[in-house]
């Protein structure tokens, strides 16, 4: 049986702004030392932990997400780290989720809506729950 070598990055986040987040974050995973299987992110990695959703919150096609597949492809280790996603839905308001996200370095994705949203930070005012 071989190790499982993991590597978890815990930092100070720019406060909304992903481009500074993303730099800063591409950065650090290019110092870490040894090779990698798995690189775990902060939760909300490109903003930091927001309620503004309606500025922030990207599609699945958007930057950030781009941005963890080549990362994740160039590193050759899975990514995973939750971002603000929004979904539009059939009704005229869109949904937002504090989604997670488990890139695998060819592309192929897994995601988790993060479903006990944090009430001491109104988290569940502005963001909708995940069903599984």
């Amino acid at each position: 049986m071989s190790n499982l070598r993991i590597s978890v990055i815990q930092t100070r986040l720019f406060w909304e702004d992903k481009k500074a987040n993303l730099a800063m974050l591409r950065e650090k995973i290019q110092r870490i030392s040894t090779k990698s299987e798995l690189i775990i992110l902060p939760e909300m990695f490109s903003t930091g932990f927001s309620m503004n959703n309606q500025l922030l919150a990207e599609t699945m096609d958007g930057e950030t997400v781009e941005w963890m597949k080549k990362t994740s492809a160039a590193n050759a280790a899975i990514l995973t780290g939750s971002i603000m996603i929004r979904e539009d839905s059939s009704d005229a308001d869109p949904k937002y989720y504090n989604r997670l996200i488990w890139m695998l370095p060819n592309g192929e994705y897994g995601y988790y809506d993060k479903r006990h949203l944090f009430a001491y930070g109104n988290e569940h005012e502005h963001y909708t729950a995940g069903k599984k």
